[in-house]
């Protein structure tokens, strides 16, 4: 029987066997380039990540298109009836997430309801709770956005922007803009499961960034030298002393029954015991730390710490009461503050049944 012809004669070269069928597939396969993810992606998967994170809610991206703006020619982007949610970012720089009707209700109702309805709700004019309810979606999106875009040049004008203020007008926008062009992505969305519910969103920012770029990798630094106790503990005092605490002057304690609590009017008056302008109490987390006394410095209420063992300030008798101090006398005797920006107050002592109030 005759051998085979392919096969390798003495003193011939080796022949190099013909590459296979796949070898040449993946040889000819283009080689994606590993570039940053532009702003579309990064918006996408921003929107995307955070309704699922946050709400448990499925939404999807389904357009979306950049445009330049000026100040003027917001007001003519937004739908009638939208949520309109000031963001601040870098440098003061000021910008719009903007919620149409359908997006918001979705929104709402998947946080009330825990489903999302397959008919929008008809439309109302938003309110300061639907802004509360959306503002942990909305710095979510914000937040994810400029981790998308960390590395990349859109990270300028992208990052730093988080929720600052709801508008209840639209013409508020051309009163706390500024008169720059803008960038503003127009979003139409698919909301839900088997996208039961079509919404859109609209951020706008300036199209001139003012976040600082984003530095490249460095080296890492050789290990710190641990520091001694001495310098250990001075750092720690630095940071902790360096730390804000807030401070609470409660000016009197009363209980009350719920229902004149719930009765109360501008016009009631709420008796207070007479050393109560001179003894008031500075609490922090509900704890009472000094004792202080009520007056004023450059027009503003002040209190000054007066020490534990200071005898006890009482109102001068009736009649007697100079025109600058900050308190008036009841019909009952007892001394109230007065205060023109807020009514005094008086409860009904009818009713039992105590309710601890600060007042």
């Amino acid at each position: 029987m005759q051998e085979q012809t392919d096969q390798q004669q003495p003193g011939q070269e080796p022949v190099a066997p013909a590459p296979s069928v796949l070898r040449r597939m993946i040889r000819a396969a283009p080689v994606e380039d590993a570039a940053e993810p532009g702003p579309e992606r990064a918006i996408g998967l921003a929107i995307a990540k955070a309704a699922r994170d946050r709400l448990d809610l499925e939404i999807d991206v389904r357009s979306l298109t950049e445009r330049r703006a000026s100040l003027a020619e917001l007001p003519e982007l937004i739908e009638n009836m939208s949520l309109l949610l000031l963001i601040e970012g870098p440098a003061e720089a000021m910008g719009l997430v903007v919620l149409p009707g359908p997006t918001l209700s979705a929104i709402v109702e998947v946080q009330t309801t825990g489903r999302i309805a397959r008919n929008p709700p008809p439309p109302r004019k938003p309110t300061r709770m639907d802004a509360a309810m959306t503002v942990d979606l909305v710095d979510a999106i914000l937040a994810g956005i400029e981790t998308e875009l960390a590395r990349s040049g859109e990270a300028v004008w992208a990052s730093g922007f988080r929720y600052a203020s709801y508008l209840d007008d639209i013409r508020s926008i051309g009163l706390l803009m500024e008169d720059v062009s803008y960038r503003v992505w127009t979003m139409r969305l698919a909301i839900g499961p088997q996208a039961v519910r079509e919404g859109g969103l609209l951020w706008i920012v300036p199209e001139q960034g003012r976040a600082k770029p984003a530095l490249p990798p460095q080296r890492p630094a050789a290990a710190p030298v641990p520091p001694d106790d001495a310098t250990w503990a001075q750092h720690l005092e630095q940071a902790v002393m360096g730390s804000q605490a807030a401070l609470d002057a409660v000016l009197h304690r009363v209980s009350m029954p719920l229902s004149a609590v719930m009765a109360l009017r501008p016009g009631v008056d709420i008796p207070l015991r007479p050393d109560a302008l001179a003894r008031l109490q500075l609490e922090a987390d509900g704890r009472a730390v000094a004792t202080v006394r009520l007056g004023q410095r450059r027009g503003l209420r002040a209190v000054r710490l007066v020490a534990e063992d200071a005898p006890q300030e009482v109102p001068p008798p009736r009649g007697e009461e100079p025109d600058h101090e900050a308190w008036r006398r009841g019909e009952d005797g007892a001394a109230i503050l007065r205060d023109a920006a807020s009514a005094p107050l008086k409860a009904d002592p009818g009713d039992p049944g105590p309710m601890q109030n600060a007042v």
